[in-house]
């Protein structure tokens, strides 16, 4: 059953990011298409779309290359094959703020054997990291004690962005063949190459 804030439509500030994952997911996701929406009954069309990480869905359909319905079956679908891959692990993410990279990867080079991984960087100092969550308690804990300014977990279950995980990418790709792709309106950055891609 839904919250009663869930019910009402009112998802007070912080509330979104205290959901599960997947209805998280699901609220961020329509939430970007619900704004491409309302851009484009007024005329405002994008020149380029491109989204990070889970962003690429609703990318996908600002630029017209799926419909809004098989968006969101891309969200389940990739959520579930993921849960799936990492079920029975207690698992998830960390951000560490006010590390450099070689500080970050010296501090993980330490744990052989240890699970945790650099997942994202997304500036000079601030990185995100993926792994079983025992390992990433201590990791957070070291990183304290080294300086980071900030070191904490994040509100998520699933490890993404993990090698763990990497065994859900085949089964997404034959459901991504599944679906009806259409020649993009306008240009999708990739998030892997940055080449601008408009064919399905």
């Amino acid at each position: 059953m839904p919250e009663e804030g869930e019910r009402t439509g009112e998802l007070g500030a912080g509330r979104i990011e205290r959901l599960p994952d997947d209805r998280n997911q699901f609220y961020t996701y329509a939430f970007g298409a619900g704004v491409c929406g309302v851009l484009d009954e007024a005329g405002i069309r994008p020149d380029l779309a491109a989204g990070y990480s889970f962003g690429i869905y609703g990318a996908l359909v600002a630029a017209g290359a799926v419909s809004f319905g098989d968006g969101l079956r891309m969200v389940r679908r990739a959520f579930d094959l993921m849960a799936e891959a990492c079920r029975g692990v207690e698992a998830g993410m960390a951000a560490i703020v006010g590390l450099g990279r070689d500080d970050v990867e010296a501090l993980l080079s330490g744990r052989p054997g240890a699970g945790v991984h650099l997942a994202i960087t997304n500036s000079d100092l601030c990185h995100v990291l993926s792994g079983p969550a025992g390992e990433l308690a201590r990791v957070i804990e070291e990183a304290r004690s080294r300086g980071a300014v900030g070191a904490e977990r994040l509100e998520v279950a699933v490890p993404y962005h993990h090698p763990m995980i990497a065994g859900a990418s085949a089964a997404f790709a034959s459901f991504l063949e599944t679906l009806p792709w259409k020649t993009a309106a306008c240009p999708v950055v990739s998030s892997i190459t940055q080449e601008l891609l408009t064919r399905p």
